[in-house]
């Protein structure tokens, strides 16, 4: 059996009220909805740094997915410690340096 995931890259939205967001929400590449991460009446950092991880999904999963393959199949490890720093600075955000 095979499970189907929503297509990414996935990418958050911002549901706006007064200039504040309300919720981001996460689509996938074919527009379809995939969660909320609800801020309230503003966004927050965890609100946001939620919303960051659940976006990575896909792309974490590729990672994995690419780690459990035998070594020299792709890349050397030196091409997957780049990509795991890549991926974790992509969910971390810009203010985690």
């Amino acid at each position: 059996m095979s499970t189907q995931y929503t297509p990414g890259p996935w990418h958050m939205e911002a549901e706006m009220i007064s200039d504040f967001p309300r919720s981001l929400r996460i689509y996938g590449s074919n527009g379809l909805f995939v969660a909320d991460c609800g801020v309230g009446s503003g966004a927050t950092t965890r609100g946001e740094a939620d919303a960051r991880l659940i976006a990575k999904a896909p792309e974490m999963r590729e990672f994995i997915a690419r780690l459990a393959r035998p070594w020299g199949a792709e890349g050397d490890p030196l091409d997957i410690e780049d990509a795991a720093r890549a991926l974790l600075a992509e969910i971390d955000g810009p203010e985690a340096k």
